[in-house]
């Protein structure tokens, strides 16, 4: 559909049938991450989401879709999808050029989802520092929908401020490298390389079970799916901490893209948790982070205080990503 908004240019939204087309235009972009590449997409149900705008005929912007029910709320798939609200087809610089043409594209954003009455929420990659385009476009007009913004926190370890693993282990929170040591130096457990996602599944929900939550079916299915595509495809590797007789006690799942590290899920039995599993597995993956050669490891999340400050307790510092929310006014 097309539409001309209000500054002249002419609008369009297409659907992208094509994925090497995406994850091409997608490497291109200074938002490139594992959770908005295709096959990602494809693991979490959201195959059919992606959408280019297009200004003039070109593409700017390409874009995920997750809708929100009559009640206000949002899929699954959504929720287990940072960064996969949009990427800027552009090439990575900066400037004051750049932050004007990326204000109008976000205008044009607005515009289009305002006019055709589509209500979306967008997790925002933390490369996206400025959002003025979506806000500019809500203000002092009389609109369809109406626009909610959310700061959230992740953690990133720069890992090219270190010298190697070691260096790095010097400066995170003592009491994990005690965990980290003491868990190196027992001959009763070890971490291994795994493919069960079923079994990391068990553990996943036993984490919830010991909180007294109980995690849904399509919970589970949507974590089994993420996991076994990204084992699958490459771009993703599950730890799991196992004692002598090969029964795993805690799991650890990372995703890879060309430049980063993500910590997606983490699962341990309560039964096991003074082992530590959690300290080495992560411990496990920053480390391969190293051996990549990757620059960032992002534990994907520090948004609840006990998370928060386990996570930072690893020297991930905090970064701040935008999520954005449109609704139809209430009548």
């Amino acid at each position: 559909m097309k539409i001309e908004a209000s500054d002249g240019t002419i609008l369009e939204v297409r659907k992208c049938l094509n994925d090497s087309e995406w994850d091409l235009l997608l490497a291109e972009s200074s938002q490139n991450n594992t959770f908005l590449n295709s096959k990602y997409l494809t693991s979490s149900g959201k195959e059919e989401s992606k959408r280019f705008l297009l200004r003039n005929g070109s593409p700017v912007l390409g874009f995920t879709v997750p809708t929100i029910s009559n009640d206000g709320t949002i899929s699954t798939q959504h929720q287990l999808s940072t960064y996969n609200g949009l990427f800027f087809i552009d090439k990575i610089s900066s400037g004051y050029s750049q932050d004007l043409q990326r204000i109008k594209v976000l205008e044009n954003l607005m515009e289009y989802f305002d006019l055709v009455k589509i209500q979306v929420q967008l997790s925002l990659h933390y490369s996206i520092k400025d959002i003025r385009g979506m806000e500019w476009y809500f203000f002092d007009r009389q609109t369809n929908l109406e626009l909610e913004t959310c700061i959230r926190y992740t953690g990133l370890i720069r890992l090219e401020e270190f010298k190697d693993f070691s260096e790095y282990l010097t400066t995170i929170r003592k009491v994990r490298v005690q965990e980290y040591k003491k868990s190196l130096a027992s001959s009763n457990y070890q971490v291994i390389t795994s493919n069960s996602a079923d079994e990391f599944c068990r553990l996943y929900a036993a984490t919830f079970n010991k909180h007294q939550l109980q995690v849904s079916i399509e919970n589970l299915t949507l974590v089994k799916n993420i996991i076994e595509s990204g084992i699958k495809n490459g771009y993703g590797k599950l730890l799991m901490l196992v004692n002598n007789e090969g029964e795993a006690i805690s799991g650890s799942y990372f995703a890879t893209d060309k430049t980063s590290m993500y910590y997606q899920f983490g699962a341990n039995d309560p039964k096991f948790l003074k082992e530590n599993g959690s300290t080495r597995l992560i411990l496990r993956g920053v480390e391969n982070a190293f051996a990549e050669n990757k620059k960032v490891f992002d534990m994907v999340g520090m948004n609840s205080p006990l998370r928060g400050e386990f996570k930072a307790s690893f020297n991930a510092r905090p970064a701040s990503y935008f999520e954005t929310k449109l609704s139809l006014k209430a009548k």
